[in-house]
């Protein structure tokens, strides 16, 4: 009796096993592509970051600084890029790290392949002679090391102001 008892329950316990494994195996039946679907990449692939401010430097050497309140680096698309919706502000300094100019706008793009940089919406430059330069758009060209925008500017000097 004793051994019929012994031999049930080991049954049991195997039977439980394989009703386990068994339930294992149909609820996993859904394959990895079915859960991408659930997943935004583009979610993934996006940093984002609130009241930033980035060095830039060169051989240890600072040459601006920049203040955002909303940055998003967005790597899921090609180019990769950096955006600023909700306004920039970059100081640029002499080798005393004395602020020589500055430029302010409310939209700033930049493009990590090429280096190059859009902004847009009350561009403003001054520099240290109260020089001041206003556009809707301005674009640094990396390459070149040159700014350039083809729409109207207003450049303001002490004494005069001319419209381009």
């Amino acid at each position: 009796m004793f051994l019929f008892l012994l031999n049930n329950i080991r049954l049991i316990k195997k039977f439980k096993i394989f009703i386990y494994i068994l339930i294992l195996f149909v609820s996993c039946k859904n394959g990895i592509h079915q859960y991408k679907d659930l997943v935004d990449n583009a979610a993934l692939n996006t940093e984002k970051a609130e009241e930033v401010t980035i060095i830039y430097s060169t051989e240890g050497v600072t040459k601006a600084k920049l203040f955002t309140k909303d940055f998003k680096h967005i790597q899921s698309t090609n180019p990769s890029y950096i955006e600023m919706k909700n306004g920039l502000e970059v100081e640029f300094y002499n080798d005393s790290l004395e602020v020589q100019s500055k430029l302010t706008a409310k939209y700033g793009k930049y493009f990590e392949q090429n280096g190059n940089v859009l902004v847009r919406d009350s561009v403003v430059i001054t520099n240290i002679k109260n020089e001041k330069l206003n556009t809707e758009e301005l674009v640094w060209n990396e390459k070149l090391q040159k700014f350039y925008t083809e729409k109207f500017c207003y450049n303001h000097h002490a004494n005069t102001s001319n419209l381009w």
